[in-house]
């Protein structure tokens, strides 16, 4: 029974959360030949006053990256760390065979 936990930092929609559960679930299914229904996956939302990375705190380091870089442009910002959010988020399987 294959158990996945998606750890990503806040801001997902439940569309986008809907896509990774499709996507991992399908691709169990493609690569390793598991079933869907025996497969689990958990989607953790976590604050990025929480999350550490290189270094920092996740909500500090983007302040820092905002500083580096200039403020967004109008409207990108948001959509960009989303996206960045999603994608760029770390997952770890457990179980991959049944």
């Amino acid at each position: 029974m294959p158990y996945v936990n998606i750890q990503i930092t806040k801001g997902a929609t439940r569309a986008q959360k809907a896509r990774l559960v499709r996507e991992v679930t399908g691709s169990l299914v493609r690569i390793l030949g598991k079933k869907p229904e025996h497969t689990h996956i958990v989607i953790q939302e976590i604050a990025e006053g929480d999350w550490g990375f290189s270094g920092l705190l996740t909500d500090d380091w983007k302040k820092r990256q905002r500083t580096r870089e200039g403020a967004p442009s109008a409207g990108h910002g948001k959509e960009h760390s989303r996206k960045r959010s999603v994608w760029g988020s770390r997952a770890r399987q457990r179980g991959a065979t049944e």
